[in-house]
């Protein structure tokens, strides 16, 4: 996918354009083109005090589809919610059966697109660490981090995974290996 392509996509998805407390509108935007798609609105089944959405962009090579995930993750010990939009194809949201995380918490707002997989910082009850869904298998997996700082972000640079942490000082790491922690 187009470096650009994605780094436009992130800034728009994930700022939903809002113009009030009832109209939620979210688009899928080709800069290349000008084409744009728009999401099929939210259902209005959650309140936002009870979940937080994290959201995540990617493509599947093996179906040649583009895919937008949104996960709900309740505060009140509700099992996690994953549903999955193919762009272009489908006009709903469909409930996709995963093996997800029982124990998360958080997970960070939108997700990173890398080697097939979306990822995002989660924290569970053990701590924080990388989480990935695999567009192929369905499934999440996680990655522990190299330190456990406190203001973290997750970014892809020229087809690597990096993290930056906002402590003092500032600290950029990159994962040479993919999925593996010491590299």
């Amino acid at each position: 996918m187009d470096k650009m392509i994605k780094f436009l996509f992130q800034f728009i998805f994930a700022r939903r354009m809002s113009w009030s407390k009832d109209r939620d509108i979210s688009l899928v935007c080709n800069p290349i083109t000008g084409e744009f798609i728009r999401l099929p609105e939210h259902p209005s089944i959650f309140k936002p005090y009870e979940c937080e959405i994290s959201w995540g962009f990617g493509f599947h090579p093996k179906t040649n589809q583009y895919k937008v995930m949104r996960m709900y993750i309740f505060k009140h010990g509700h099992p996690m919610v994953v549903e999955m939009l193919r762009v272009g194809i489908s006009t709903t949201w469909i409930n996709i059966e995963v093996d997800y995380p029982k124990n998360l918490i958080y997970m960070s707002i939108y997700g990173i697109y890398l080697n097939g997989a979306l990822h995002w910082i989660g924290k569970d009850i053990v701590g924080k660490s990388i989480w990935t869904f695999n567009f192929d298998t369905e499934r999440f997996q996680s990655f522990s981090l190299p330190d456990q700082g406190l203001e973290i972000s997750i970014f892809e640079v020229r087809s690597f995974l990096c993290l930056i942490y906002f402590d003092e000082p500032v600290t950029i790491w990159m994962m040479e290996r993919y999925g593996v922690r010491e590299s």
